[in-house]
């Protein structure tokens, strides 16, 4: 922002974007300290270089800290290093390759991801 840290953000940061507002929340969890996080959709309303930065930051945060991430974005899942996916039958855990191979469940919903990654780049 133009005034760094003495930008003007309004009340509950109402003159802040979405993304903004993400990312000063993803800080301040960071700063708290803590042994364990959940992030959900951490990513969602932010730009494609922030969202790797705070992915890189969880991921070095995950070394000395528990760090769950809840997301339905495929590039986070690919940085994972653990994955557990959830369906009505049964959860499966494993990094983002083993369970393309080996959970046909997985693998369709990836698929159906991708199809609908492509759809929408058509329409635009």
């Amino acid at each position: 922002m133009p005034g760094q840290y003495d930008s003007q953000v309004g009340e509950n940061g109402k003159w802040l974007s979405p993304g903004q507002r993400q990312q000063i929340a993803f800080g301040r969890a960071v700063a708290a300290d803590k042994n364990f996080y959940i992030f959900d959709e951490v990513t969602s309303n932010i730009d494609h270089e922030n969202a790797g930065i705070i992915l890189r930051a969880m991921k070095r945060l995950a070394k000395e800290k528990i760090v769950l991430i809840i997301t339905h974005k495929i590039e986070d899942l690919k940085q994972s290093d653990q994955i557990a996916f959830i369906t009505e039958k049964k959860a499966v855990i494993g990094p983002y390759e083993s369970l393309l191979k080996n959970s046909p469940s997985f693998k369709n919903l990836i698929n159906q991801q991708f199809l609908l990654l492509k759809g929408n780049k058509q329409d635009a």
